[in-house]
Formats: C-alpha cells, sequence, structure tokens
C-alpha cells in the first residue's frame, strides 16, 4: 500500500466520509521529468505523439491531480 493510499484508508476509517479532493492536493507534489514532458507535449507534438500510452496516461493524471492542488490552494509553479 502507498503512502497515499495507506492516508486515504485510515482517513476513510476515523471519519467515515472524507474529502478525497483535499487529501489529493495535499499529496502532489511536483515531478520535474512530468513538466518537461508537458513542455515536449507543448512544443514538439510530433515527437510527443510517439511516446507511449503510458507516458500520455501518466501525464493526464498528474495535469488533473496538479489542477487539483491548485484548487485547494497549493502552489504549483516552480520551484515548489
Amino acid at each position: 500500500m502507498t503512502m497515499t493510499s495507506k492516508h486515504l484508508w485510515n482517513a476513510d476509517r476515523v471519519s467515515g466520509r472524507v474529502d478525497r479532493e483535499r487529501l489529493r492536493a495535499a499529496a502532489w507534489n511536483r515531478d520535474e521529468r512530468l513538466e518537461k514532458l508537458a513542455h515536449l507535449r507543448d512544443t514538439q507534438p510530433d515527437l510527443y505523439g510517439r511516446l507511449g500510452a503510458v507516458a500520455h496516461i501518466a501525464l493526464g493524471h498528474y495535469e488533473a491531480d496538479k489542477k487539483n492542488a491548485a484548487a485547494h490552494g497549493r502552489n504549483v509553479d516552480e520551484g515548489n
């Protein structure tokens, strides 16, 4: 069990209904590799398109979590 899922499981048991989005926002960490992948997508879409589906899915999840973290007041800018 990952640390995040462990916290979600424990919080679920303690408080009943959990604000999972808030917990996901708290667990988000900036990943420079995925930031570079997003930059590649924006600057070289042909090269990005040749990458495997796993890279595309990972970036999609990362960006959704980043957006969620920003919505919950986290600083998602560079240097975080």
